[in-house]
Formats: structure tokens, C-alpha cells, sequence
């Protein structure tokens, strides 16, 4: 048996011959030669065997040799029968200008470097355009410039040997299509909100319509109720509808029986009621230069004003979160009131926008502002008596409304834009949906858009991916 549990014959040539056998014998490694091929017998006679002691060294690093050669490692990039591959890519889209890959891999190599080539589109192959360390699973491209839909293709060196190549064809643009429209009956839809299989409509001076959506292609009519004034906004709670109702100001109506509803309470305001929320007892109504009022609705039968807060500008929107009214002026940008005590109001924090704020909507720590020509504005509230401003990417679209579900933000004006916010301050636009007139509001449901117009239309759109 020879070192290393080695048993079988090699042969090696050396300067005393051809090794015949490798054997022990006491404390000696000894080698069994042919002699007469290098020399040892320049008249070709008959081959003589000799015994030839060899240093240990030089027989470990022949043995070591031998191995090699004769037993390819499967992990040796070099060899064309090896198996390192990499498989199961998938993409992620982070920002406008940034995508993340990820990657299986079927080897373990300690050391080295993947060197990975970049085509996009029609250009030419970028060739080692970046390179990364061979052990990682997933890598951030940060110079990406996708369009709505493109090709990305990659191929990944290892070595000189290529490992992998893809072609993603990235689309991240949602298809957005017509299911189901229904006239609303000779009025302009300002507000949609939708509960359970319902849809409800403020509806301008028609007031509250409210539309069965179980079928989508075929959404239908069920009821109306007439308000006094112009149903601008409408905030759904349990079994009531609460309208801010213009000039009328707070009308409170039982959708108990959605085919049924009635007017159960209302209270005046001054100026114009047109943004509202409630929260526990309180409803929060935004009227114009009338302010912010805040009426009591414990008995929706006998609402009364309880509080209010007289600015000195016009204000025109209004979103509750916790203990925090986030209040926008048309002309002053976001106010936050500390609403923790309805009776005791006072400013904790303010901050400009950089144009006429028309819609606002919150979401963890951050207000989304449609502005106009700006899109949107996003602003963070983490510390609400020092709310700042995100310079984030720039997206020209005159913002008249705006909605947010998970990680998208909705922003309508003719149609409406559909918005990534997963990272705040890398935003992109994911989708559009486009109408040759005004769109008054639109929001998200599920996998659906319910959005109303100016030319006196509801409509259901699906969304998909």
C-alpha cells in the first residue's frame, strides 16, 4: 500500500526512467525503474531492473502530480466537463434607475471573480461591465436606464468560462383595461370610496350614489339620496356615509340598507365643506376659508360643532393617522395638527409645498401631496414638529388627486398615473391609464381601479401584471 492509502500502479517519467513500482520498504520510499530509455542504456540491450532511492519530498510531490492530472476536480472552472453553473434568476425592479438579480448557484468556490457582460435593448454588449465576487447569489445594477418595456440580457464569466446567460424581458408596466362603466346619471363622480360590494359616489349636487360592483363588467345603480348642498368627499364608517356637502356642510347618511339610504344627521359650516375624515366620536371637516372644524357625530341623529381651527388661508384637504390631522392649504403647503385632544388643538409642524397642494394622502411615516405640475410631493412626517421635504424623482403630471394602496400611489388628472413607492425616494411610475377628459377621483381595490369622471362616467378597470 502505498502513502495516502494509494494502491494503484503510476507511471511517471523521470531521468532514471520509466517508474514501474512504488513500494516501502523500512523507512525508505523506494522506486522500481526501467532503465535504457533516458539513457541509462544508449546500446538498446535488455532492460535491467535497479532499486533507486529517491528523497521523500520528491515522491510526495510526483504522487501529487499524478492526482491531479489524472483526477479532474468537477469544481475546476477550467474543465470543460465541469458542472458550475448558476440558474433561477429572477429581477427586481428598486428604483427608476436601479434592478436587483438574484441567482442560484450549484458549486463552492472559494476564491475568484464573475465578470459579467450588459446588453439592452439594440445597443452593443458592454463587456465587463462589472465585476463581483464569485460567492454572491445577487447583485445591484445602479446604472440601469429601463424603459416601460425592454430587453435586458447578461452574460457572467467565471475565469474565461461562461457560467450563465439570461434574457429578461422587463415589463413593468401594469395592463390596465376596461370591465365594466355606468352613467351616473348626469353628474360629475368628485369622491369614490368602496365598501364590501358597493360603491359609493359623492356625487356633485345628485348627491350620494351608491353602485352594486359584485359583477365588474356590469356594475349597476341601487339607490341615491339627494343631499342639500354639493357632495364633494365622502368618508365610509360601519353603517354611515359622512358627506362633506359644500355649502350645506356636514350630511351624515344611513347606508344600513344600501338600497335604502336616508339622511340621519347634519350640521352646518361655514364657507365650503370639501375634504372630510372621521376619527372615534369627531368628524374632521376642511372648509375652505372657514378652516377646519371639528364636529361632534357620537349621535349621528344630533351632530354638533365641538372645536375648530381658523387658518389663515384657504384649506382644501384633510387625512387622519393616530393622533395627527395632516392638514393642506391650497396655497400654504401641509399643516399638522396634534388632534389627540379634539377639544384642545394646537400646530405641532408645517411645511411648504412647491405648488398649489390639491389632494393629500398618509402612509407610515410619510404624506403624499398631489400638487399641480409637480405630480406629487412627498414629505416626511417622522418627526411631525419637523416634517422635510424628499427630493425624489421629479414626474411632471399636473396632480389633482391622489389615492395610496400598499406600495403604489395613484395620482389622476386626465386618467391617472400608478406610482412605485416602495423607496420613497426613488419613485417610478409603473402604469397609466389615460382619458381625453378630466378624471375627478380614482382609487385601488383588490385588482381593481374604480374611478369616476367628468363626462358622468363610473368605471371599473382590472389590473394586471
Amino acid at each position: 500500500m502505498l502513502p495516502f492509502g494509494l494502491s494503484r500502479r503510476n507511471e511517471v517519467k523521470t531521468e532514471r526512467g520509466d517508474v514501474q513500482q512504488l513500494y516501502l520498504e523500512s523507512s525508505h520510499v523506494f522506486i522500481q525503474i526501467s532503465a535504457g530509455q533516458r539513457g541509462l542504456n544508449p546500446n538498446g540491450g535488455n532492460m535491467k531492473k535497479h532499486k533507486t532511492l529517491l528523497p521523500l519530498s520528491f515522491i510526495l510531490f510526483t504522487l501529487a502530480l499524478l492526482l491531479s492530472c489524472t483526477k479532474p476536480n468537477p469544481q475546476n472552472p477550467f474543465d470543460p466537463n465541469s458542472n458550475i453553473k448558476l440558474s433561477n434568476l429572477k429581477y427586481e425592479r428598486l428604483g427608476l434607475n436601479k434592478i436587483k438579480l438574484s441567482w442560484d448557484k450549484n458549486y463552492t468556490i472559494s476564491d475568484g471573480s464573475i465578470i459579467i457582460n450588459r446588453k439592452i435593448g439594440n445597443e452593443a454588449w458592454q463587456s465587463s461591465y462589472a465585476t463581483i465576487n464569485c460567492n454572491l447569489t445577487q447583485w445591484i445594477d445602479d446604472y440601469v436606464d429601463i424603459y416601460p418595456s425592454v430587453s435586458y440580457k447578461l452574460r457572467l464569466y467565471f475565469k474565461a468560462q461562461q457560467i450563465y446567460e439570461c434574457n429578461i424581458s422587463i415589463n413593468d408596466y401594469l395592463t390596465i383595461y376596461e370591465e365594466g362603466i355606468c352613467d351616473l346619471i348626469a353628474m360629475n363622480g368628485l369622491d369614490v370610496k368602496v365598501a364590501g360590494n358597493h360603491a359609493y359616489i359623492a356625487n356633485d349636487d345628485a348627491g350620494l350614489i351608491i353602485i352594486d360592483i359584485s359583477d365588474e363588467n356590469n356594475p349597476m345603480i341601487v339607490a341615491t339620496c339627494n343631499t342639500p348642498g354639493s357632495a364633494d368627499e365622502i368618508f365610509i364608517l360601519d353603517q354611515y356615509a359622512y358627506i362633506a356637502d359644500g355649502a350645506s356642510g356636514l350630511q351624515i347618511i344611513n347606508i344600513q340598507n344600501p338600497s335604502n339610504p336616508w339622511i340621519e344627521g347634519t350640521c352646518s359650516t361655514p364657507d365650503y365643506a370639501n375634504s372630510i375624515q372621521v376619527s372615534g366620536n369627531y368628524a374632521f371637516l376642511t372648509c375652505g376659508t372657514g378652516g377646519l372644524r371639528i364636529i361632534d357625530v357620537s349621535e349621528p341623529n344630533n351632530p354638533f360643532l365641538a372645536n375648530y381651527y381658523d387658518p389663515i388661508t384657504w384649506m382644501n384637504g384633510i387625512y387622519i393617522q393616530f393622533e395627527y390631522a395632516y392638514v393642506i392649504g391650497r396655497y400654504s403647503g401641509l399643516l399638522i395638527i396634534d388632534i389627540s385632544d379634539p377639544l384642545n388643538l394646537w400646530i405641532e409642524g408645517t411645511c411648504s409645498t412647491p405648488d398649489y397642494a390639491n389632494s393629500i394622502q398618509v402612509s407610515g411615516n410619510y404624506a403624499y401631496i398631489a400638487v399641480n405640475e409637480k405630480g406629487i410631493q412627498i414629505i416626511d412626517i417622522t418627526n411631525p414638529s419637523n416634517p422635510q421635504k424628499i427630493d425624489h424623482n421629479n414626474i411632471s403630471y399636473d396632480g389633482w388627486h391622489i389615492s395610496i394602496h400598499n406600495n403604489y400611489v395613484l395620482i389622476g388628472n386626465y386618467g391617472f398615473l400608478v406610482i412605485n413607492i416602495t423607496n420613497p425616494f426613488d419613485i417610478f411610475v409603473v402604469g397609466q391609464y389615460e382619458l381625453p377628459y378630466l378624471s375627478r377621483d380614482v382609487i385601488i381595490n383588490k385588482n381593481f381601479f374604480y374611478l369616476t369622471d367628468c363626462q358622468e362616467n363610473f368605471r371599473i378597470l382590472s389590473i394586471s401584471l
